[in-house]
């Protein structure tokens, strides 16, 4: 069984995202607009340090909650311009 699915940078994510949509399957990503397509977690580099956004309601629509720990510590898609 799969828990995670961490997507590279340079792969395509919508194939990967699709095939397990609706699925409790947290997708971990490294591209920009990797929230945009339904990824969950995004890791970006931003003044020389690794942080991670989040999409709330991906993670939602696959079952899987997000500890407010975590939210508070991600850096929300509003705070960098996308929605």
């Amino acid at each position: 069984a799969c828990h995670v699915l961490f997507i590279p940078r340079g792969v395509p994510a919508g194939p990967h995202l699709r095939s397990v949509v609706r699925q409790p399957i947290l997708t971990v990503g490294e591209s920009p607009g990797f929230l945009q397509q339904g990824g969950m977690i995004n890791f970006v580099v931003e003044e020389g340090r690794v942080r991670f956004e989040i999409n709330q309601e991906a993670a939602s629509r696959n079952r899987l909650m997000i500890s407010a720990r975590l939210l508070q510590l991600a850096l929300m898609p509003a705070q960098r311009g996308l929605r």
